[in-house]
């Protein structure tokens, strides 16, 4: 039986990677223009777009959102599209 539940872990792994979440955690690496790091690629325009919530946190003397904040990203289902979306932090 165990060999049963290894097996369907393994589909369960596979599905998963073929599939990515829709959401991903990265880090700004820039913010004028905008940057992120998403699973060690580093991505901007053309196709990194920021909700305009975290655009209005870049701008500014004081920007809420600096490099190496984490912000949470939106996978478009074509998967050349990119939106981060908002600042992300611990509690």
């Amino acid at each position: 039986m165990q060999s049963a539940a290894w097996f369907v872990n393994f589909i369960r792994d596979e599905v998963n990677k073929a599939q990515p979440s829709a959401f991903n955690l990265a880090i700004v690496t820039s913010i004028a223009p905008l940057r992120i790091r998403l699973s060690g690629v580093e991505l901007g325009s053309p196709f990194l777009s920021a909700s305009e919530t975290l655009a209005a946190g870049l701008s500014g003397e004081f920007p809420t959102v600096v490099p190496g904040d984490t912000v949470l990203v939106a996978v478009l289902p074509n998967q050349q599209r990119y939106v981060a979306l908002c600042k992300v932090v611990n509690m």
